[in-house]
């Protein structure tokens, strides 16, 4: 699961204090527990699978009518992400890819790198040997990422469901429901942009938070 570092642990403090309509975005929780493996406590965040899967199928944001829609309409991850999987959006997206773009688009997507030689060969093997498919290797990735790697991700899943929950007027909501491709491709960089492009640092949540309004005025509205 998707993890903050202790350090990083105020980002996962105030995110759980973060105002949210029950109606558009059910608050989730996080928890704290004892990281044996790395000597410290870790901050453990049960993210919304459907955030989670914007992030790793789309790479962007949900807009609140569909994260509404798809909250409501299911309740476990396997479902939601088979569905974004098979979805039209996705699919333009691994559209005449190799298996081996494919891992590495992937690795961009969520980790901001590329992937180190030996995660390129596994994950490009299996693909290759029908053991896993491109509709369940985002997941697989996800949640199996670990050290920076999952500071990385839970830093783009928060910041995404900041920018969902943002979008709190009416015509916030609609200019993203009906962006165009340029408006939608500049909410993708920055969402991209959240942590170093070689994964090691987390962004504080108040230094994201702070930038999504300005964002959204200067691209949407």
């Amino acid at each position: 699961m998707p993890h903050l570092t202790e350090q990083n642990m105020q980002y996962a403090s105030d995110y759980g204090h973060l105002p949210a309509d029950a109606d558009v975005f059910p608050a989730h929780p996080y928890a704290l527990e004892i990281d044996l493996a790395r000597g410290q406590i870790t901050t453990y965040w049960q993210a919304d699978p459907v955030t989670e899967a914007y992030v790793a199928y789309l790479g962007r944001p949900g807009d609140p009518a569909g994260v509404a829609y798809w909250s409501q309409l299911v309740a476990t991850p396997s479902v939601i992400f088979e569905s974004f999987s098979r979805s039209d959006e996705y699919r333009s997206l691994v559209a005449d890819k190799t298996h081996f773009q494919i891992v590495d688009s992937l690795y961009h997507v969520l980790f901001n790198r590329a992937p180190d030689e030996g995660g390129q060969a596994y994950w490009t093997a299996r693909l290759d040997a029908g053991d896993i498919s491109i509709d369940d290797l985002a997941p697989a990735l996800m949640y199996g990422a670990t050290g920076r790697d999952s500071d990385t991700l839970a830093a783009k899943i928060w910041a995404a469901q900041d920018f969902t929950l943002a979008l709190d007027t009416g015509p916030e909501r609609q200019a993203y429901e009906q962006a165009t491709a340029q408006q939608g491709e500049q909410i993708k960089v920055w969402l991209a942009g959240i942590g170093s492009p070689d994964g090691y640092d987390v962004p504080s949540h108040d230094l994201v938070a702070a930038g999504i309004q300005p964002l959204i005025d200067q691209v949407l509205l």
